[in-house]
């Protein structure tokens, strides 16, 4: 018996199953793939606004001074007994006064000196050399203490440009004051030593 030729299915009939099996799963998958976009993409997470309670207390120096060391940084915990800073309860300043009255008191023994320059020439000139060892003295013990704010001044500045507060400029000029002060107290130093050396030679040649 002859085997008998497949039916063709009809190009409609092929359609029809199309649409009743494979376009519903296109359209399903479609608009699932648009509102989970659309969720993302416009639609917010639900969030929640709260205020943090912060414990502050106020630290404070028994003596007026100067803030010369800052042990912590912003928001850190500390508790009873922590050194928080260091303290400068003398104000340079104020012992700069001091020398700078010092300094003007050796001025006029200078000017007070100068009418008996011929009777007694060994002893003005001591006293001469000694003077002058005196004020280089005064002159370095003032550049100290200007070197001394200066490096308190640059602790502040970098601490402050650590937190961005001041620019790479101000810190650079806070370096290169505090390092033209260093020049000058090793050069005063120096020179009051070779003074000293001076003052110690003619009170030996003179010596009786």
């Amino acid at each position: 018996m002859d085997t008998l030729p497949p039916i063709p299915i009809p190009s409609g009939q092929r359609w029809r199953e199309f649409r009743l099996q494979v376009i519903p799963i296109l359209v399903f998958v479609s608009t699932f793939c648009a509102v989970v976009t659309i969720w993302r993409e416009y639609v917010s997470l639900p969030t929640l606004m709260g205020e943090v309670e912060v414990i502050q207390e106020n630290v404070a120096s028994p003596r007026a001074g100067i803030l010369s060391q800052l042990n912590v940084t912003s928001f850190q915990s500390v508790k009873a007994g922590d050194a928080a800073a260091s303290v400068i309860t003398t104000d340079p300043r104020i012992l700069a006064s001091s020398l700078a009255v010092i300094q003007a008191e050796i001025g006029l023994m200078r000017v007070n000196l100068e009418p008996i320059l011929g009777q007694q020439r060994y002893v003005l000139s001591y006293d001469r050399a000694r003077l002058d060892w005196m004020e280089q003295k005064v002159a370095l013990a003032t550049a100290r203490v200007k070197l001394q704010l200066a490096i308190n001044e640059l602790r502040r500045t970098e601490e402050l440009f650590k937190e961005k507060i001041v620019s790479e400029l101000v810190l650079d000029e806070a370096r290169s004051a505090k390092e033209k002060l260093e020049t000058e107290v090793e050069e005063r130093t120096r020179l009051v030593e070779e003074q000293e050396s001076s003052l110690q030679r003619l009170r030996l040649v003179n010596a009786p």
